[in-house]
Order: C-alpha cells, then structure tokens, then sequence
C-alpha cells in the first residue's frame, strides 16, 4: 500500500508545486534603455495532503519516508514534515466505481 500511495502522492504534489507564470508584456521604451532584472526563486513550498485508507479513516503514523515528492521527475528533499490532528473528523464514503 505505501508504494502505490508514494506514487499516487508524487503525483498530486507534482501538480500543485509547478505552475508556470505568465510572462509581464513590455511597453514601448526608448532604445539604450537598461531594465532592472530581479533573480527569483522558491525555497520552499507547503503541500497539505489527507491520506484515508478504503474506509474513510485517517491513516496515522505516517512519515517523511512514506511520501515522494518530485519535479520534473527527479525526486525532491522533503526538509519539513509535520502531522496535524485537526479534531474528530467524520469517515468519507468511498466514491462509487465508474
């Protein structure tokens, strides 16, 4: 089960970490003019994830050993991992086969 849930969590952190952003449109300037560039980068990036087993059930004990995160393929450091127990939470039904 923790195979298939590293794979299945490897891909949902691959879709929310990575988003391209849309490049700033350029306005007409005078020729010879120099714009100011900022190098930016991400450091770090929170992903929140719920793992239920087949009865809606929270699944405990879980550690940074257990999830794979990854970008463009190549698997990423996971410096942070934390498990939070939000209160008494109600089982979610399994969704119905297709």
């Amino acid at each position: 089960m923790r195979g298939r849930l590293a794979g299945s969590l490897g891909l949902l952190a691959a879709l929310i970490v990575a988003a391209p952003s849309a490049a700033p449109q350029q306005a007409a300037r005078p020729a010879g003019t120099v714009l100011p560039r900022f190098k930016t980068g991400v450091e770090l990036v929170l992903v929140n994830v719920v793992v239920r087993d087949r009865n809606g059930q929270i699944v405990r004990g879980l550690t940074r050993d257990d999830f794979t995160v990854t970008e463009d393929g190549r698997p990423q450091t996971i410096s942070t991992f934390d498990f939070e127990d939000l209160g008494a939470t109600t089982p979610v039904a399994a969704p119905a086969p297709a």
